[in-house]
């Protein structure tokens, strides 16, 4: 069992990908979420991990093989590295996945990048 108490989020930002083949937009959103509220926190905290307490199998991957094949990967890294780049690549995320979503089957959606 996977153990979150030392989980915290700190950073909350959502976009909204829609589908350009069904001419649907991208609204990127201009700034962070205020996460000042302790129970919207909680909340959230609950919403994002709930579904991995249940996970039985574990996955990991080999991203060392394709470096700079992998944009996804490259915006959550510079995300990860810290710096004020939160926003920019969560849109650049947003963006990436807005481009490559071309089937008329793909829902919109919003992306939520914590």
């Amino acid at each position: 069992m996977l153990d979150f108490s030392n989980c915290q989020l700190e950073i909350l930002a959502v976009h909204q990908v829609g589908n350009q083949t069904n001419e649907m937009p991208l609204v990127l959103s201009e700034s962070e979420i205020n996460l000042a509220d302790e129970t919207l926190t909680g909340l959230l905290g609950q919403y994002f991990l709930s579904p991995f307490e249940a996970l039985g199998e574990f996955y990991a991957f080999d991203t060392t093989r394709n470096e700079g094949v992998n944009p996804v990967l490259e915006q959550v890294a510079a995300i990860f590295s810290g710096g004020e780049t939160f926003m920019k690549n969560s849109a650049a995320i947003a963006t990436h996945l807005f481009e490559v979503s071309l089937l008329p089957q793909i829902k919109s959606g919003d992306l939520f990048v914590a």
